[in-house]
């Protein structure tokens, strides 16, 4: 047999009476809230973010970042330091 889920539904008109219905949503027990709105609301994100883990998305993409910045500057030091190309007078990584 299917284990059971609770569903509840409300239509709020103002930012603060959802905060607040979240709120005690959260100390009544209910912990995986979904939240439509037609615009990014902040206090709603802080509350249902309390819980969750810090992605590690963010993690990889800086070092994503950081690899290809140095790569890109090791690349170009490296071509123009091997073909001799001297542009300007200046020296090879200025």
């Amino acid at each position: 047999m299917a284990a059971t889920t609770e569903t509840v539904l409300g239509v709020f008109a103002h930012v603060d009476t959802t905060v607040k219905a979240l709120e005690e949503l959260r100390a009544r027990g209910y912990h995986d809230l979904t939240v439509y709105t037609p615009v990014p609301v902040h206090e709603i994100e802080d509350v249902l973010e309390r819980d969750r883990p810090v992605s590690r998305v963010r993690l990889f993409t800086l070092i994503g970042g950081l690899t290809g910045t140095c790569s890109g500057f090791l690349l170009t030091i490296w071509s123009a330091m091997q073909w001799g190309l001297v542009t300007g007078g200046k020296p090879v990584a200025s």
